[in-house]
């Protein structure tokens, strides 16, 4: 199966491209909730750092929060650059990753409608369209 992009060349706003900008927006957005930038009941972020980092966790919800979304957001950032590499070469994206981004945004959004998680269908979508049939 021919994976190629049906207009040739490489596109210039690209899904992975998409997914670094909202994994670098998300990372912002942790790190001003953690350091209590932004109205929060503490400063988990913070927290973890005075305590040394190296098993600063302890137990501690709000910091064990904290921790998984600065590792969902490098995630995040990682599957982007894979993706806009790929991309960028002139090969569409499965469609399965598509499908896969929207199921993981789509889930998001039923737990948590007031999020970032719809803006991860906006790269689904694109990489859906551009997807080799």
């Amino acid at each position: 199966m021919d994976h190629t992009l049906p207009y040739g060349g490489t596109p210039r706003i690209t899904a992975g491209g998409l997914l670094l900008v909202i994994a670098s927006l998300h990372q912002l957005v942790v790190v001003a909730i953690g350091a209590g930038l932004v109205a929060t009941s503490g400063t988990p972020l913070l927290d973890i750092v005075r305590a040394g980092v190296l098993d600063a966790i302890d137990g501690d919800l709000g910091r064990a929060t904290i921790a998984w979304s600065l590792f969902f957001g490098f995630a995040l950032a990682l599957a982007g650059a894979l993706a806009r590499s790929i991309e960028r070469r002139g090969i569409a994206l499965p469609r399965s990753f598509a499908v896969g981004l929207a199921s993981l945004c789509g889930l998001g959004i039923v737990v948590m409608p007031v999020s970032g998680f719809w803006l991860g269908l906006v790269p689904a979508w694109l990489a859906w369209r551009r997807a080799a049939r």
